[in-house]
């Protein structure tokens, strides 16, 4: 019979969580965003309005990138604008009701199979050493599933705090705006058990290649070359080979939110935050909401001036 797991006090593994969910479980106050001379950081946001909607209360739709903003920059106040005049703000999941009783199934291997056979030597240790800074040690990550190992691997500047999901929520509170989410915590948990363990074990064996990798999508993102995301994110070689992670990843969730979204844009004045790779792409929710008709209209990156 294994032994029973054990986690790391609860400061060390709520930074993790707020990693893999692409928000943070630390409550904690994070200041207003609104910061006098601080330069402002990037977003994608489109304007949406419905089939039958005047266009006198729209929608929008935001995607963000799960990376920590930089510390010195704020918000778009177009954004800021925008949520405020809204009724409600919506994003993926809701993290904070996790508890670490709740955690262990989701996060540990149940198979008995040790992740160190299935790592080299240099990416083993360097795993264990990475582990150990937040408070795991060998037989922890022994036992870990595939997919939580890549969590605290250096995959980005991540101060859960400062993601541009977290921020949003935050200045939604500071303003009372509501705050609702389109899957549970523990649907998201399912969803990352759901992916091919090989797909995880090749970013930890090419750890430099990966964290090379998510910097430039930062910076892509930081610069606004959604072409350059979108290429980046749906790699057809990626997409051979890991099938199944673009379908549980995106595509099925998708097929899950897209009903509530159009919801939300036809009773309320909705502000939705996703990751971007919902939202761009064939399957993502953009097109599919211009398909029944929305108008969508980006706002951050302000479209070209038009020339006569």
């Amino acid at each position: 019979m294994a032994a029973p797991v054990v986690l790391p006090a609860r400061r060390q593994w709520r930074p993790i969580i707020g990693l893999l969910a692409a928000c943070s479980l630390m409550l904690a106050s994070v200041p207003p965003v609104r910061a006098a001379g601080q330069p402002e950081s990037n977003l994608f946001m489109w304007q949406v309005v419905g089939p039958s909607d005047s266009g006198a209360s729209p929608d929008y739709l935001v995607g963000t990138i799960h990376l920590a903003m930089a510390a010195d920059h704020t918000l778009p106040n177009v954004a800021l604008q925008c949520l405020a005049q809204s009724t409600s703000f919506v994003m993926e999941a809701d993290t904070d009701t996790l508890r670490p009783e709740t955690l262990v199934p989701f996060l540990f291997r149940q198979d008995g199979v040790s992740n160190e056979t299935l790592l080299s030597v240099p990416a083993w240790q360097r795993t264990l050493t990475q582990a150990k800074i937040v408070g795991f040690g060998s037989d922890q990550v022994a036992r870990m599933e595939p997919w939580f190992l890549t969590t605290f691997l250096g995959i980005g500047p991540n101060d859960p705090n400062r993601s541009r999901d977290m921020l949003l929520r935050r200045e939604a509170e500071r303003q009372h705006v509501p705050v609702s989410y389109l899957e549970k915590a523990e649907d998201q948990l399912r969803m990352m058990q759901s992916l091919p363990a090989p797909y995880f074990f090749q970013q930890i064996e090419d750890l430099e290649e990966t964290t090379a990798h998510n910097q430039e999508l930062l910076q892509a993102y930081d610069r606004g070359d959604l072409n350059g995301i979108a290429t980046a994110t749906f790699d057809p070689t990626e997409m051979s080979r890991f099938p199944l992670v673009f379908q549980h990843l995106f595509y099925d969730r998708n097929d899950r939110w897209m009903p509530e979204v159009e919801r939300l844009c036809q009773t309320q004045r909705a502000f939705i935050a996703v990751g971007l790779g919902h939202l761009i792409g064939d399957q993502g929710l953009l097109r599919r909401l211009a398909a029944k008709g929305y108008r969508i209209t980006p706002l951050i990156p302000a479209p070209p001036a038009k020339t006569r």
